[in-house]
């Protein structure tokens, strides 16, 4: 994937869009078998998120068209109604003329207090022997 394909979706002027990836440690050594199909590096914005925080949680969407590569607005609209019909059998189908968009709240920078928690939270998992993390 090109980082060019996501790249022109990511701006200043929209610091809400997050985009999600991995490079490998040194990009100049033959690609192990895990990275073969990535190359260097992978990087995705994903169509919806979950995110369960302390105080709540949050669903969010991500829709990015662009009409020069025939990749129309409506399209978009109809991939991400397909996607949350897979996730949500119980969606109801959005009318373009009534789809609406609002921040409620915004905040990707974590307090010292949350953020001392999820290391100490992460060391302790490290030095356990948690299955749930690959070491």
């Amino acid at each position: 994937h090109d980082w060019r394909a996501i790249k022109r979706f990511l701006s200043r002027d929209c610091p809400m869009i997050r985009a999600y990836g991995a490079i490998r440690f040194d990009a100049s050594s033959d690609a192990s078998v895990e990275w073969e199909d990535y190359g260097a590096f992978y990087f995705v914005v994903p169509q919806v998120e979950f995110s369960e925080l302390e105080e709540g949680s949050v669903l969010a969407t991500t829709i990015a068209w662009d009409d020069s590569l025939s990749w129309t607005y409506q399209s978009a609209v109809d991939e991400l109604q397909s996607t949350l019909h897979e996730i949500s059998p119980c969606s109801v189908k959005v009318n373009r003329s009534t789809l609406q968009t609002a921040i409620v709240n915004l905040n990707h920078v974590p307090t010292k207090a949350s953020w001392d928690l999820a290391v100490t939270q992460a060391l302790r998992m490290i030095k356990g022997s948690q299955t749930e993390l690959v070491k």
